[in-house]
Protein backbone atom coordinates (compact mmCIF):
# COMPACT_ATOMS: atom_id res chain seq x y z
CA UNK A 1 0.00 0.00 0.00
CA UNK A 2 1.81 3.30 -0.77
CA UNK A 3 0.69 6.98 -1.19
CA UNK A 4 1.84 10.44 -1.87
CA UNK A 5 2.92 12.98 0.61
CA UNK A 6 3.54 16.59 -0.19
CA UNK A 7 5.65 18.12 2.59
CA UNK A 8 6.39 22.15 2.54
CA UNK A 9 9.33 23.64 4.71
CA UNK A 10 9.73 27.03 4.96
CA UNK A 11 12.86 27.30 7.03
CA UNK A 12 14.35 24.43 4.19
CA UNK A 13 17.26 21.98 5.42
CA UNK A 14 20.41 22.79 6.58
CA UNK A 15 23.26 20.38 6.14
CA UNK A 16 23.56 17.48 8.60
CA UNK A 17 19.39 17.77 8.71
CA UNK A 18 17.05 14.86 7.31
CA UNK A 19 13.33 14.76 7.10
CA UNK A 20 11.78 11.99 9.91
CA UNK A 21 8.20 11.16 8.80
CA UNK A 22 6.18 9.12 11.29
CA UNK A 23 2.59 7.59 11.34
CA UNK A 24 0.73 6.73 14.48
CA UNK A 25 -2.53 5.29 16.00
CA UNK A 26 -2.47 5.45 19.58
CA UNK A 27 0.55 3.16 20.87
CA UNK A 28 1.58 2.59 17.30
CA UNK A 29 4.10 4.36 15.37
CA UNK A 30 5.90 3.75 12.10
CA UNK A 31 8.65 6.06 10.89
CA UNK A 32 10.37 6.73 7.60
CA UNK A 33 13.32 8.77 7.57
CA UNK A 34 14.88 10.34 4.69
CA UNK A 35 17.64 12.15 3.51
CA UNK A 36 17.80 15.63 1.74
CA UNK A 37 19.70 14.36 -1.49
CA UNK A 38 17.19 11.15 -1.87
CA UNK A 39 13.62 13.98 -1.92
CA UNK A 40 15.61 15.96 -4.11
CA UNK A 41 16.03 18.97 -1.52
CA UNK A 42 18.93 21.11 -1.55
CA UNK A 43 20.46 21.20 1.77
CA UNK A 44 20.60 25.23 2.88
CA UNK A 45 17.92 26.20 0.88
CA UNK A 46 15.13 28.98 2.28
CA UNK A 47 11.94 26.59 1.07
CA UNK A 48 12.00 23.19 -0.18
CA UNK A 49 8.50 21.27 -1.17
CA UNK A 50 8.84 17.77 -0.18
CA UNK A 51 7.21 15.46 -2.21
CA UNK A 52 7.27 11.34 -0.90
CA UNK A 53 6.07 8.17 -1.60
CA UNK A 54 5.58 5.60 1.29
CA UNK A 55 5.20 2.24 0.68
CA UNK A 56 3.28 1.49 4.25
CA UNK A 57 4.19 -2.33 6.18
CA UNK A 58 1.59 -4.92 6.06
CA UNK A 59 0.97 -3.95 9.46
CA UNK A 60 -1.07 -0.14 9.27
CA UNK A 61 -4.54 -1.89 8.26
CA UNK A 62 -7.95 0.26 8.23
CA UNK A 63 -7.98 2.79 10.37
CA UNK A 64 -7.34 7.03 11.04
CA UNK A 65 -3.70 7.63 11.75
CA UNK A 66 -1.63 10.66 12.25
CA UNK A 67 0.65 11.81 10.17
CA UNK A 68 3.53 13.56 11.45
CA UNK A 69 6.62 15.59 10.34
CA UNK A 70 9.78 17.19 11.40
CA UNK A 71 13.01 18.05 9.97
CA UNK A 72 15.84 16.15 12.98
CA UNK A 73 19.33 17.54 13.31
CA UNK A 74 22.30 16.43 15.17
CA UNK A 75 21.17 19.10 17.98
CA UNK A 76 17.49 19.69 17.72
CA UNK A 77 14.09 19.55 16.57
CA UNK A 78 13.35 22.90 13.79
CA UNK A 79 9.65 21.88 12.57
CA UNK A 80 6.93 19.86 13.34
CA UNK A 81 3.49 19.47 11.26
CA UNK A 82 0.52 17.17 11.25
CA UNK A 83 -2.55 16.77 9.96
CA UNK A 84 -4.70 12.91 10.11
CA UNK A 85 -4.56 10.19 7.90
CA UNK A 86 -7.30 8.13 6.70
CA UNK A 87 -5.91 4.49 5.74
CA UNK A 88 -8.07 2.39 3.80
CA UNK A 89 -7.70 -0.76 3.61
CA UNK A 90 -6.06 -2.09 0.25
CA UNK A 91 -6.48 0.52 -1.49
CA UNK A 92 -3.68 1.79 -3.85
CA UNK A 93 -3.69 5.48 -2.90
CA UNK A 94 -4.56 7.06 0.19
CA UNK A 95 -4.79 10.92 0.40
CA UNK A 96 -5.01 13.24 3.54
CA UNK A 97 -8.27 14.09 4.97
CA UNK A 98 -9.39 17.47 6.80
CA UNK A 99 -10.70 15.62 10.03
CA UNK A 100 -9.69 12.46 11.80
CA UNK A 101 -12.35 9.88 11.19
CA UNK A 102 -13.54 8.62 14.74
CA UNK A 103 -13.09 4.91 15.22
CA UNK A 104 -16.66 2.89 16.17
CA UNK A 105 -16.97 1.33 19.36
CA UNK A 106 -17.39 -2.14 18.70
CA UNK A 107 -21.41 -3.23 20.22
CA UNK A 108 -22.78 -6.72 21.60
CA UNK A 109 -25.98 -7.40 19.39
CA UNK A 110 -28.61 -9.22 21.26
CA UNK A 111 -29.39 -12.92 20.37
CA UNK A 112 -32.93 -13.60 19.91
CA UNK A 113 -33.26 -14.85 23.38
CA UNK A 114 -32.14 -11.94 24.87
CA UNK A 115 -29.03 -12.67 26.11
CA UNK A 116 -25.80 -10.56 24.65
CA UNK A 117 -23.79 -12.39 21.95
CA UNK A 118 -20.34 -13.47 23.58
CA UNK A 119 -17.47 -11.34 22.10
CA UNK A 120 -15.52 -13.13 19.98
CA UNK A 121 -12.30 -13.86 21.30
CA UNK A 122 -8.98 -11.95 19.85
CA UNK A 123 -6.49 -13.60 18.07
CA UNK A 124 -2.53 -12.86 18.86
CA UNK A 125 -0.50 -11.34 16.71
CA UNK A 126 2.56 -12.91 18.15
CA UNK A 127 3.37 -16.45 18.54
CA UNK A 128 5.73 -15.66 20.79
CA UNK A 129 4.85 -16.29 24.60
CA UNK A 130 7.87 -14.33 26.25
CA UNK A 131 9.10 -11.55 25.37
CA UNK A 132 13.23 -10.96 26.53
CA UNK A 133 14.46 -7.47 25.40
CA UNK A 134 18.25 -8.34 25.14
CA UNK A 135 17.16 -10.85 23.02
CA UNK A 136 14.57 -9.14 20.90
CA UNK A 137 16.77 -6.34 20.21
CA UNK A 138 17.59 -6.19 15.93
CA UNK A 139 20.96 -5.60 15.47
CA UNK A 140 22.98 -4.02 12.94
CA UNK A 141 22.39 -4.80 9.99
CA UNK A 142 18.73 -5.35 10.29
CA UNK A 143 17.97 -2.43 12.98
CA UNK A 144 14.18 -1.36 13.36
CA UNK A 145 12.63 0.82 15.45
CA UNK A 146 9.84 -0.18 16.19
CA UNK A 147 11.79 -3.51 16.75
CA UNK A 148 9.55 -7.01 16.29
CA UNK A 149 9.97 -9.58 18.67
CA UNK A 150 11.71 -13.04 18.07
CA UNK A 151 9.03 -14.66 16.29
CA UNK A 152 8.58 -11.92 13.67
CA UNK A 153 5.52 -9.88 14.92
CA UNK A 154 6.22 -6.22 13.83
CA UNK A 155 6.20 -3.44 16.03
CA UNK A 156 6.49 -4.99 19.24
CA UNK A 157 9.06 -2.65 21.06
CA UNK A 158 9.96 0.73 20.44
CA UNK A 159 12.92 2.60 21.91
CA UNK A 160 11.70 6.55 22.16
CA UNK A 161 12.05 9.54 24.28
CA UNK A 162 10.06 12.29 25.63
CA UNK A 163 10.01 15.07 28.40
CA UNK A 164 11.24 14.58 31.73
CA UNK A 165 8.18 12.93 34.01
CA UNK A 166 6.20 13.12 31.62
CA UNK A 167 3.52 9.64 31.58
CA UNK A 168 1.75 11.12 28.44
CA UNK A 169 2.57 8.50 26.03
CA UNK A 170 0.87 11.11 23.44
CA UNK A 171 4.74 13.19 23.85
CA UNK A 172 6.72 10.03 23.41
CA UNK A 173 8.68 9.97 19.97
CA UNK A 174 10.91 7.37 18.34
CA UNK A 175 14.72 7.58 18.36
CA UNK A 176 14.94 8.34 14.88
CA UNK A 177 19.62 8.21 14.93
CA UNK A 178 20.73 4.25 14.66
CA UNK A 179 24.82 3.92 14.96
CA UNK A 180 26.80 0.51 14.69
CA UNK A 181 29.39 1.92 16.64
CA UNK A 182 29.39 3.82 19.44
CA UNK A 183 32.25 5.71 21.70
CA UNK A 184 34.63 4.56 18.75
CA UNK A 185 33.76 1.15 19.54
CA UNK A 186 32.25 -1.38 16.40
CA UNK A 187 29.09 -3.53 18.53
CA UNK A 188 27.77 -0.77 20.78
CA UNK A 189 24.82 -0.44 18.96
CA UNK A 190 22.75 2.33 19.53
CA UNK A 191 19.60 4.65 18.87
CA UNK A 192 19.66 8.12 19.83
CA UNK A 193 17.92 11.59 20.19
CA UNK A 194 18.44 14.72 19.77
CA UNK A 195 20.45 16.26 22.22
CA UNK A 196 24.33 16.34 22.39
CA UNK A 197 26.55 15.01 24.85
CA UNK A 198 28.67 18.10 25.65
CA UNK A 199 31.69 15.15 26.40
CA UNK A 200 31.07 13.22 23.59
CA UNK A 201 30.46 14.83 20.28
CA UNK A 202 29.23 11.38 18.42
CA UNK A 203 27.20 10.65 20.74
CA UNK A 204 23.27 12.31 21.41
CA UNK A 205 20.63 11.90 24.39
CA UNK A 206 18.93 9.94 24.91
CA UNK A 207 20.09 6.86 23.78
CA UNK A 208 19.44 2.80 24.03
CA UNK A 209 21.85 0.51 23.43
CA UNK A 210 23.04 -3.19 23.41
CA UNK A 211 26.69 -4.64 23.44
CA UNK A 212 27.05 -6.93 20.57
CA UNK A 213 30.88 -6.43 20.89
CA UNK A 214 31.74 -9.82 22.46
CA UNK A 215 33.12 -8.37 25.27
CA UNK A 216 33.04 -6.15 28.38
CA UNK A 217 33.28 -2.20 27.53
CA UNK A 218 34.27 -0.86 30.68
CA UNK A 219 31.43 -1.39 32.71
CA UNK A 220 29.08 -1.87 29.89
CA UNK A 221 28.85 -6.12 29.59
CA UNK A 222 28.56 -7.93 26.51
CA UNK A 223 24.93 -8.70 25.41
CA UNK A 224 23.70 -6.05 28.04
CA UNK A 225 21.12 -3.22 27.18
CA UNK A 226 21.93 0.10 28.94
CA UNK A 227 19.91 3.58 28.27
CA UNK A 228 20.97 7.21 29.19
CA UNK A 229 18.17 9.79 29.58
CA UNK A 230 18.97 13.90 28.32
CA UNK A 231 19.25 16.56 30.96
CA UNK A 232 15.64 17.29 30.41
CA UNK A 233 13.97 14.18 28.83
CA UNK A 234 13.27 10.50 30.00
CA UNK A 235 14.17 7.25 27.72
CA UNK A 236 11.61 5.14 27.23
CA UNK A 237 11.42 1.30 26.17
CA UNK A 238 8.16 0.28 24.70
CA UNK A 239 6.29 -3.02 24.47
CA UNK A 240 2.95 -3.22 22.66
CA UNK A 241 1.12 -6.02 23.80
CA UNK A 242 0.29 -8.76 20.73
CA UNK A 243 -2.21 -10.51 22.88
CA UNK A 244 -5.35 -10.45 25.45
CA UNK A 245 -4.26 -11.65 28.90
CA UNK A 246 -2.49 -11.34 32.01
CA UNK A 247 0.75 -10.71 31.53
CA UNK A 248 3.81 -11.22 34.11
CA UNK A 249 6.65 -8.26 33.68
CA UNK A 250 9.89 -8.45 35.11
CA UNK A 251 13.22 -7.13 35.42
CA UNK A 252 15.81 -5.13 37.17
CA UNK A 253 17.36 -1.41 36.65
CA UNK A 254 21.33 -0.63 37.26
CA UNK A 255 23.85 2.15 37.50
CA UNK A 256 26.99 0.51 37.23
CA UNK A 257 28.93 3.60 37.69
CA UNK A 258 30.25 6.17 40.20
CA UNK A 259 29.82 9.37 38.50
CA UNK A 260 28.55 11.85 41.06
CA UNK A 261 25.38 12.28 39.75
CA UNK A 262 22.25 12.19 41.84
CA UNK A 263 20.70 8.67 39.96
CA UNK A 264 17.49 8.05 38.03
CA UNK A 265 14.06 7.76 39.16
CA UNK A 266 11.92 4.62 37.54
CA UNK A 267 8.75 3.19 36.50
CA UNK A 268 6.78 0.78 34.48
CA UNK A 269 3.64 2.41 33.07
CA UNK A 270 0.59 0.62 31.30
CA UNK A 271 -1.03 3.65 28.94
CA UNK A 272 -0.58 6.45 31.36
CA UNK A 273 -0.97 4.15 34.25
CA UNK A 274 2.05 3.83 36.74
CA UNK A 275 2.23 0.25 37.93
CA UNK A 276 5.29 0.42 39.66
CA UNK A 277 8.29 2.63 40.25
CA UNK A 278 11.39 3.26 41.89
CA UNK A 279 14.64 5.26 42.56
CA UNK A 280 18.27 3.72 42.16
CA UNK A 281 21.74 6.20 43.04
CA UNK A 282 24.90 5.50 41.58
CA UNK A 283 25.77 1.71 41.88
CA UNK A 284 22.40 1.20 43.01
CA UNK A 285 20.23 -1.64 41.74
CA UNK A 286 16.61 -2.38 41.94
CA UNK A 287 13.99 -5.57 40.69
CA UNK A 288 10.55 -5.69 39.74
CA UNK A 289 7.99 -7.87 39.18
CA UNK A 290 4.47 -6.90 38.60
CA UNK A 291 1.50 -8.89 36.58
CA UNK A 292 -1.15 -6.86 35.11
CA UNK A 293 -4.28 -7.92 32.57
CA UNK A 294 -3.52 -5.90 28.76
CA UNK A 295 -5.73 -5.76 26.07
CA UNK A 296 -4.34 -6.14 22.23
CA UNK A 297 -2.61 -3.44 20.97
CA UNK A 298 -1.90 -1.63 24.42
CA UNK A 299 1.59 -0.33 25.49
CA UNK A 300 3.34 -1.08 28.58
CA UNK A 301 6.54 1.34 29.69
CA UNK A 302 9.63 1.04 31.53
CA UNK A 303 10.96 4.36 31.70
CA UNK A 304 14.10 6.20 33.31
CA UNK A 305 13.79 9.09 34.23
CA UNK A 306 16.76 11.59 35.03
CA UNK A 307 16.18 13.63 38.19
CA UNK A 308 17.37 16.86 38.63
CA UNK A 309 20.62 15.93 36.15
CA UNK A 310 21.78 13.47 33.80
CA UNK A 311 25.36 12.95 35.24
CA UNK A 312 26.73 9.30 35.20
CA UNK A 313 23.08 8.50 33.98
CA UNK A 314 23.92 5.63 32.21
CA UNK A 315 22.02 2.28 33.19
CA UNK A 316 21.72 -1.17 32.35
CA UNK A 317 18.43 -2.74 32.19
CA UNK A 318 16.86 -6.56 32.14
CA UNK A 319 13.22 -6.60 30.91
CA UNK A 320 11.32 -9.89 30.47
CA UNK A 321 7.39 -10.00 29.52
CA UNK A 322 5.99 -13.34 29.79
CA UNK A 323 2.19 -14.35 29.23
CA UNK A 324 0.66 -16.12 32.10
CA UNK A 325 -2.95 -16.33 30.55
Amino acid sequence: MTFGLAVALSAGLAAGESILIQLTQGPLAWSFPFTPEAVGCTAGSTTCAVNLTLTLPASVTAGSYVLSAQITTLTQEVFTAGQPLVIVANAANVGASPTPVPSSTPTIAPSPGGSPTPTPAVSPLSSCREWILTSDFQAFPNQRNPNPDSCGAEGIWAFQRGPAESVDPAQFLLLSQFLPTTLGISGLETWQGTTPDPQEVTVNFPWVGLNTSREPQGSWPEGAIQVHPAPTEQVILRWRSPLQGTVLIEGSVSQPEQGGGDGVSWRIQQGSTILFAGAIPDLGSQSFSVRTATTLNESIYLIIDPNSSNLSDATQVELRIVQES
